[in-house]
């Protein structure tokens, strides 16, 4: 389960605000950039090398995911409906500042997101959504299986299910144990007090398992040492899975009675 959020309505924006332009204000200087606000900074803060936007807080995920968007933003098509599974802030704003767009939010704990939604239950139609955007979400969720499939399920034909999640590359097959409730013991294991898995490469048939096409998608090699400095990544993955635009027997059934 995720840890609840502590939101105060009002009061908990105004905090926010204050402290970006504070954040601003200490880290001025043009050494870092944050593709995911578009503001440069002194330096990120936290871990110098690839720490927290000072205004955003985005972390290397977030900046990750905006520059996959962004090199795959084809403006020339109709409004992308979008499916933003706990959205954070940075990005949200970057699609804010961009037209071609409709977001919806969704999550099962956060306070002001547009539709509250069991992502193992989810209360969209079927062949809604364009893309979906599942970051860091999965580690969390007991039966991811079912997650997948629903996943699965809510993209057109044609669309696209974008996923980040903690990973280790080095192994081949996921780490798991739900009956590890302990927290100090999911920390040692997956990562976080709150996982209940660390994803080895298997993750891909896990994907693919509903009918996906996956992507297994690495930016760094792309970009040199400077440009990863001052962006302030480190080697991340990223999976996109595409829905086969081909509809299956179901989803000819579905559209018919639409």
């Amino acid at each position: 389960m995720k840890t609840p959020y502590f939101y105060i309505p009002l009061l908990s924006e105004a905090t926010r605000i204050l402290r970006r332009k504070l954040m601003m204000l200490f880290y001025t200087g043009k050494n870092v950039y944050c593709p995911v606000c578009e503001k440069s900074f002194r330096a990120f803060y936290g871990n110098p090398a690839h720490g927290a936007c000072p205004y955003c807080k985005s972390s290397t995920r977030q900046r990750l995911l905006c520059m996959l968007l962004n090199t795959n933003n084809d403006i020339s098509k109709k409004t992308i409906r979008v499916l933003y599974f706990a959205p954070d802030f940075g990005v949200m704003r970057w699609f804010h500042k961009r037209s071609g767009f409709s977001v919806t939010t969704t999550d099962l704990s956060a306070p002001d997101v547009d539709v509250k939604s069991d992502i193992t239950n989810l209360v969209f139609e079927n062949n809604s959504f364009d893309l979906a955007i599942c970051s860091h979400v999965l580690e969390h969720i007991q039966d991811d299986t079912a997650a997948i499939r629903n996943l699965h399920s809510v993209l057109k034909p044609g669309g696209s299910l974008i996923v980040q999640v903690p990973y280790n590359r080095s192994a081949q097959k996921t780490d798991e144990d739900l009956s590890v409730v302990d927290p100090h013991e999911r920390a040692r294991r997956f990562g976080q007090f709150d996982h209940v898995r660390l994803y080895g490469t298997d993750i891909s048939q896990r994907l693919a398992a509903p009918g996906f096409e996956v992507d297994v998608i690495n930016l760094m090699p792309q970009l040199n040492k400077v440009e990863i400095e001052r962006l302030g990544l480190w080697d991340d993955t990223i999976f996109v899975c595409r829905k086969s635009s081909i509809p299956d027997f179901n989803t000819l059934n579905n559209l018919a009675s639409s």
